[in-house]
């Protein structure tokens, strides 16, 4: 019975007026539409981040090298994101212009492969779509597209990542040649590697990487697993071996990733002094340190923020919970600002609408899930988003950070809608459960649109200091 009721549900999209790829194209125009429209309303001056990766990528298009002038080099950011933009650079001049629509493809391309890893995972349509419809509309992944920022990039390289992975847990066990899978296995590894040099917060994942090749491919042989996992760390290391030899040349030590972002990371996430996570603060302590390379700026800001923490623990419990509120949270400063950066914070009411089916699936797909559960792509992508949210708790809980795993929220929330729908019975669905998520949908749409004079008025209210999670932002 379940089965008729799965397959009635997906065939919705099949007897509509429109076929499968006039959906899929009708939601992938949209989402051009949307990032278009977005570039020309939302027009600021670099912020952050922005400059660092722009004058990589300009000194690298002039010959310079990655670095911020000819005789100060980068090394706090991973190249990739910078390099991909050089060229463009190089051919056109320097325009501002060129990142955003290179941003643009990213992000319309990130839809479409939402909507493939969704298939591949789910075998359902109606569940692939929809995610790529909340990714199409999602606020945040739209405002990203004007900024300068790597997130554009990391976005298409985790799905096209997670994707070789399903490939990989569905179909190793029946694929006849060995020579295929190793190449397969050095490529998910050369697809990690690229992530890492995109954004080192990823390295987190590595531990799920591993376990995924030693624990969850549990229908193929131990040993088969152990050589698997050797050829994808091969992959790895092709990758980001070039990027660690030019560190080497620069500065004369063994720097893989990054030197010179943790440590300001650290610093800004425990020694705030008003401010939110993530700003530069310009005390005297770190005033005094701009002389220095990034590397040695990055050991000094790492040693203070140790010894702030051992003389005040008590900070500790207080910042887990602002982190936590930072992460999970639907308000964003960083990406979806209404004034450009920090100021007033936007609402991403997809997130909303859909965390609280993720938080609900974490229990009722466990349940409802018959075979190994802990071998099984899903837990594949839970261990994904709790390492992003673990790492966040030592530096910084942001909205930004969530963006790495954010399609796989939605892939999740939307797989776990799809269930409640399907294991539903009709009266209660039609009368009840549909009303009420349209209700939901539509409360937080309205909140979206009216954030601006909703926060305004939160300033006017006294008690609105006393909360723990955004009270350093609401001023």
């Amino acid at each position: 019975m379940k089965t008729n009721l799965s397959f009635q549900y997906d065939e919705i999209f099949k007897h509509s007026l429109l076929n499968n790829r006039n959906i899929v194209l009708s939601i992938l125009f949209l989402a051009l539409i949307i990032r278009v429209i977005n570039i020309i309303i939302y027009n600021y001056p670099l912020q952050g981040d922005e400059q660092s990766y722009n004058l990589g990528a300009l000194n690298l298009a002039l010959g310079n090298g990655y670095a911020y002038t000819p005789d100060k080099y980068i090394s706090g950011y991973p190249i990739l994101y910078s390099l991909i933009l050089s060229p463009f650079y190089y051919l056109f001049g320097h325009n501002l212009l060129i990142p955003k629509i290179i941003n643009i493809i990213m992000g319309v391309t990130s839809c479409w492969l939402t909507y493939i890893l969704a298939k591949e995972i789910t075998k359902k349509n109606s569940v692939a779509i929809l995610s790529m419809l909340a990714m199409a509309i999602n606020p945040e992944f739209v405002r990203i597209t004007g900024k300068i920022l790597s997130e554009n990039l990391i976005t298409p390289l985790m799905l096209i990542w997670m994707f070789i992975l399903i490939i990989i847990w569905n179909s190793f066990r029946d694929l006849n040649s060995y020579s295929k899978k190793i190449v397969i296995s050095i490529l998910s590894g050369i697809l990690y590697g690229l992530i890492l040099l995109t954004k080192s917060i990823t390295s987190c994942f590595f531990p799920v990487f591993a376990w995924f090749f030693l624990f969850s491919l549990v229908k193929i042989k131990i040993k088969n697993r152990f050589i698997f996992f050797i050829f994808a760390c091969i992959g790895i290391s092709l990758a980001i071996t070039p990027w660690a030899i030019r560190n080497y040349i620069v500065y004369d030590k063994f720097i893989p990733l990054t030197a010179g972002s943790s440590g300001v990371a650290l610093y800004t996430s425990y020694i705030r002094k008003g401010q939110p996570f993530g700003n530069v603060l310009h005390d005297d302590f770190s005033k005094g340190l701009q002389n220095l390379s990034q590397a040695e700026t990055d050991k000094k800001l790492t040693q203070y923020t140790f010894k702030y923490i051992q003389d005040n623990p008590s900070i500790i419990p207080k910042l887990i919970l602002q982190k936590t509120g930072y992460f999970w949270g639907p308000l964003d400063w960083e990406i979806m600002s209404v004034d450009g950066y920090s100021r007033i914070p936007g609402y991403n009411f997809i997130y909303m609408f859909i965390i609280p089916f993720f938080i609900f699936g974490l229990f009722y797909v466990f349940k409802s899930y018959k075979e190994n559960f802990f071998s099984s792509p899903w837990f594949l992508i839970i261990l994904q988003i709790f390492s992003i949210y673990g790492i966040c708790l030592i530096f910084y809980g942001s909205a930004r950070f969530r963006m790495t795993i954010e399609p796989l929220i939605i892939i999740f929330s939307i797989h776990t809608l799809n269930l409640l729908f399907i294991r539903t019975k009709s009266i209660f669905k039609n009368k009840i459960l549909k009303p009420i998520i349209f209700c939901y949908l539509a409360i937080n749409f309205i909140i979206f649109i009216n954030i601006q004079p909703i926060i305004a008025n939160l300033k006017k209210t006294s008690w609105i200091q006393h909360i723990n999670f955004y009270s350093s932002n609401i001023k």
